[in-house]
């Protein structure tokens, strides 16, 4: 067969407020290939009996019977990501509102972080119950009872982890209908750019200005990819924040090794949500 993706949102309402949604991708042959972009949501992929091996800017999934999952973490606001997954695969995306995933453990995510795939991430490859629930995830053959599964570990594993201003600085970011600069930003929140950008670090493990334009390279994908009405290129830079036209051009560039045009030509949405690849033949 080929692929398949499906996507879900989470059932449960307490779950939603962390986790934007799932989906569930897989293979029984053959080799797949695609292309994603930067995002300002951070993502899980686990796999079953397969490994990850990581070299910017490439990832390739082998099969492997000796693993039972690798749980990679995806961190990506720089550049695109070629991912080939050689051979059958099955594999479970969990997909976390901005920051979502810094609620499912006690520490600060700077602690595990180092690279755009962290293959192997500590707080779930290392958690017994989390293997457990992925046991009975790969298990049940109804994407609903997945979901079930899924929505019931997450709510019951959420911590008590205040994150104070930079959860102000992401909710001002994001709501924004307008590009926020770093200065606008940080005297919006009363404090230095010094202390913003140290926040930015410990839970988003990037700057303010890095975190600012993937949030509104993204906005500017989804006015033109999910809505029904083709904004052309001036009026998606003009609404997005970007200087002119050239601008959101030179952004697009530096971000996906392509022009708008390309790269609205080339790139699909997967299914019903806000995931957006390139698939390679």
């Amino acid at each position: 067969m080929t692929a398949t993706i499906i996507t879900k949102t989470p059932q449960c309402k307490k779950v939603r407020e962390y986790i934007s949604y799932y989906y569930f991708h897989q293979s029984n042959s053959g080799k797949t290939s695609f292309i994603y972009y930067p995002h300002y949501k951070k993502a899980l992929t686990i796999y079953k009996n397969s490994s990850i091996s990581f070299k910017k800017p490439c990832s390739v999934v082998k099969q492997n019977m000796g693993i039972d999952y690798c749980i990679a973490y995806s961190h990506n606001v720089s550049h695109p990501i070629h991912a080939d997954i050689l051979g059958p695969f099955t594999k479970v995306g969990i997909v976390f509102q901005p920051l979502g995933i810094n609620r499912f453990f006690n520490e600060t995510i700077d602690t595990f972080y180092s690279d755009s795939i962290e293959i192997d991430f500590q707080p779930f490859a290392n958690n017994k119950e989390f293997h457990l629930c992925l046991n009975k995830i790969f298990d049940a053959a109804d994407i609903d009872k997945k979901v079930e599964i899924l929505d019931s570990y997450f709510s019951n594993h959420q911590k008590k982890f205040e994150l104070g201003i930079i959860e102000k600085a992401v909710s001002l970011i994001v709501e924004s209908n307008k590009k926020i600069s770093v200065s606008d930003l940080s005297f919006s929140l009363n404090i230095s750019r010094k202390t913003l950008t140290r926040h930015f670090k410990k839970h988003l493990c990037c700057n303010p200005k890095e975190y600012i334009d993937i949030v509104f390279f993204r906005k500017a994908i989804n006015i033109r990819l999910d809505e029904m009405k083709k904004h052309n290129l001036s009026e998606i830079a003009y609404s997005n924040g970007y200087y002119d036209q050239s601008a959101l051009i030179e952004h697009f560039r530096k971000l996906t090794n392509m022009s708008p045009t390309e790269f609205f030509k080339s790139t699909r949405k997967v299914k019903n949500l806000e995931t957006y690849w390139k698939f390679i033949k």
